[in-house]
């Protein structure tokens, strides 16, 4: 291998973090595979490269532009020559100096960076998720959620830019996946080639206006109506299922109407955007 070995290495980490390949004749093989798919007669990683491996296609794109770390970009740093795998905005993984963190590459590795992104097609590999409905995220905060499956699932936002995804952690099977909010928005999330999101991420701005603030009583079949300001449509959820049913009446510019129906008797708080404590309390009679 020539002088972009190290991009070799940092690519075949992708696939092998991808099909769970862990023991070292597999690594191995994973780098020839790599060698002999990625790079030219000199030994230099090509610009866009694909490679097929276990039923999964990689395709690697070389670029100048700084991507999304949290996506596992390789950066490679021109000036040293060297390369490491970006895994989040502040962690590496790196096959030559041990570097962990992103400010220990930066200080110790010379620029100017170029980087390959990447993506992989092909996994449609069961998997179960421990979510299923939309989840409120408040802008900055992050909601984790639990995916099992025999092969490192794919992840992706519907739309991009409401959520950054990052593997947090795994323990086997099971990889748990952070969904930071970033924008006001709501993007649904697809595993492994999912045909319907698997569940929505509803991110929202945290500030909000409701009339309401007291215990309302409401007759069984009787509806209460609050209004929520709100600059996007606001996350309304009530503690206790069952007692109220929640629904849009209507809507004026950032006004939003509420109604509370009374469903069987009891209490419940109601909850916005993720409130830590009920806005109003619903008791239906």
């Amino acid at each position: 291998m020539g002088k972009e070995g190290c991009v070799v290495c940092c690519a075949a980490m992708i696939i092998c973090k991808k099909l769970a390949i862990s023991d070292d004749t597999g690594k191995l093989a994973v780098i020839k595979a790599v060698i002999a798919n990625c790079t030219n007669s000199n030994g230099a990683f090509l610009y866009t490269a694909s490679i097929a491996y276990n039923g999964l296609t990689f395709k690697f794109t070389h670029t100048t532009t700084k991507p999304d770390y949290n996506t596992w970009p390789i950066v490679y740093y021109t000036g040293t020559p060297h390369a490491v795998l970006a895994t989040s905005s502040a962690s590496i993984l790196d096959p030559g100096y041990s570097y962990t963190t992103v400010a220990q590459a930066d200080a110790n590795l010379k620029g100017p960076k170029a980087y390959w992104t990447h993506t992989s097609s092909g996994n449609n590999a069961p998997f179960t998720c421990d979510t299923h409905s939309t989840v409120g995220i408040q802008r900055g905060n992050k909601y984790i959620a639990r995916i099992t499956c025999s092969l490192y699932p794919d992840v992706v936002a519907g739309t991009s830019g409401i959520v950054s995804i990052a593997l947090s952690s795994q323990s086997g099977n099971n990889f748990y996946f952070s969904f930071t909010g970033i924008k006001d928005g709501s993007t649904g999330i697809y595993i492994n080639g999912s045909a319907s999101a698997v569940f929505i991420c509803n991110v929202v701005d945290a500030s909000f206006i409701c009339d309401t603030h007291s215990t309302v009583t409401i007759n069984k079949g009787n509806k209460y109506q609050a209004k929520i300001t709100c600059s996007v449509p606001p996350l309304v959820v009530a503690g206790t299922g069952g007692i109220v049913s929640t629904s849009l009446a209507s809507k004026s510019g950032n006004d939003y109407y509420y109604a509370f129906t009374g469903v069987k008797a009891g209490s419940t708080g109601i909850y916005i955007n993720n409130s830590s404590s009920a806005v109003f309390i619903c008791k239906v009679i």
